[in-house]
């Protein structure tokens, strides 16, 4: 009778290493991970127009603190630059403004110094400019009614507040705040157009 029992389990032993137990390596070894995605960092402008400002100028920089600069572009008559977005950004030595447009058609440009008291164009009405030195940027050649973002405040190194001054006949003129007299580089950029106002810190 002991011999049929001991026979007996030896088979039941035999018959569960031939099925084999649960199989260990499906199983992770190491603790559960998770990926998250990486979000770009927040910017100065509203949620719906963030996009990513250009790098550094081609060629490296050219600033200059001799004003006016101007730049030519290719609008002429009926043909006008339509302006779809502003964008500010900070860099470690500049802080940048672009004006991005849709099509192939820039507006000339111009950077000049001004002073207060500061007035709308065409309403004569007064505007106020937080900085401590200005620069005005007149854009000529540009089809009126934009009616996107008009009026940025920062907390940049130079750039304090950018505001526009007139959208008339063509011509849209912004005033820069900044926080002291800044040297500027312009330049374009294209795929979209671009026009480009780098001031120094």
């Amino acid at each position: 009778m002991v011999r049929r029992r001991i026979a007996f389990l030896a088979i039941v032993a035999v018959a569960i290493g031939a099925c084999g137990g649960p199989n260990v390596s499906a199983v992770p070894s190491g603790p559960a991970t998770s990926a998250t995605a990486s979000l770009p960092a927040s910017s100065e402008l509203p949620s719906a127009a963030v996009s990513p400002t250009p790098s550094a100028a081609p060629g490296g920089s050219a600033f200059t603190c001799s004003l006016p600069v101007t730049l030519a572009g290719n609008a002429a008559g009926a043909t006008q630059a339509h302006l779809s977005t502003i964008l500010i950004g900070r860099h470690s030595t500049y802080d940048r403004i672009v004006f991005v447009y849709s099509g192939t058609i820039y507006p000339s440009l111009r950077v000049e110094k001004v002073s207060p008291p500061f007035t709308r164009d065409p309403s004569g009405l007064p505007m106020t400019v937080t900085g401590s030195s200005f620069v005005r940027i007149r854009l000529e050649g540009v089809r009126v009614g934009y009616s996107g973002r008009t009026n940025f405040v920062v907390s940049h190194p130079e750039l304090i507040q950018l505001l526009r001054q007139g959208d008339f006949e063509a011509i849209q003129t912004w005033i820069a705040g900044l926080s002291k007299p800044g040297c500027v580089h312009v330049f374009r950029l294209s795929s979209p157009p671009r026009l480009v106002v780098d001031i120094a810190h």
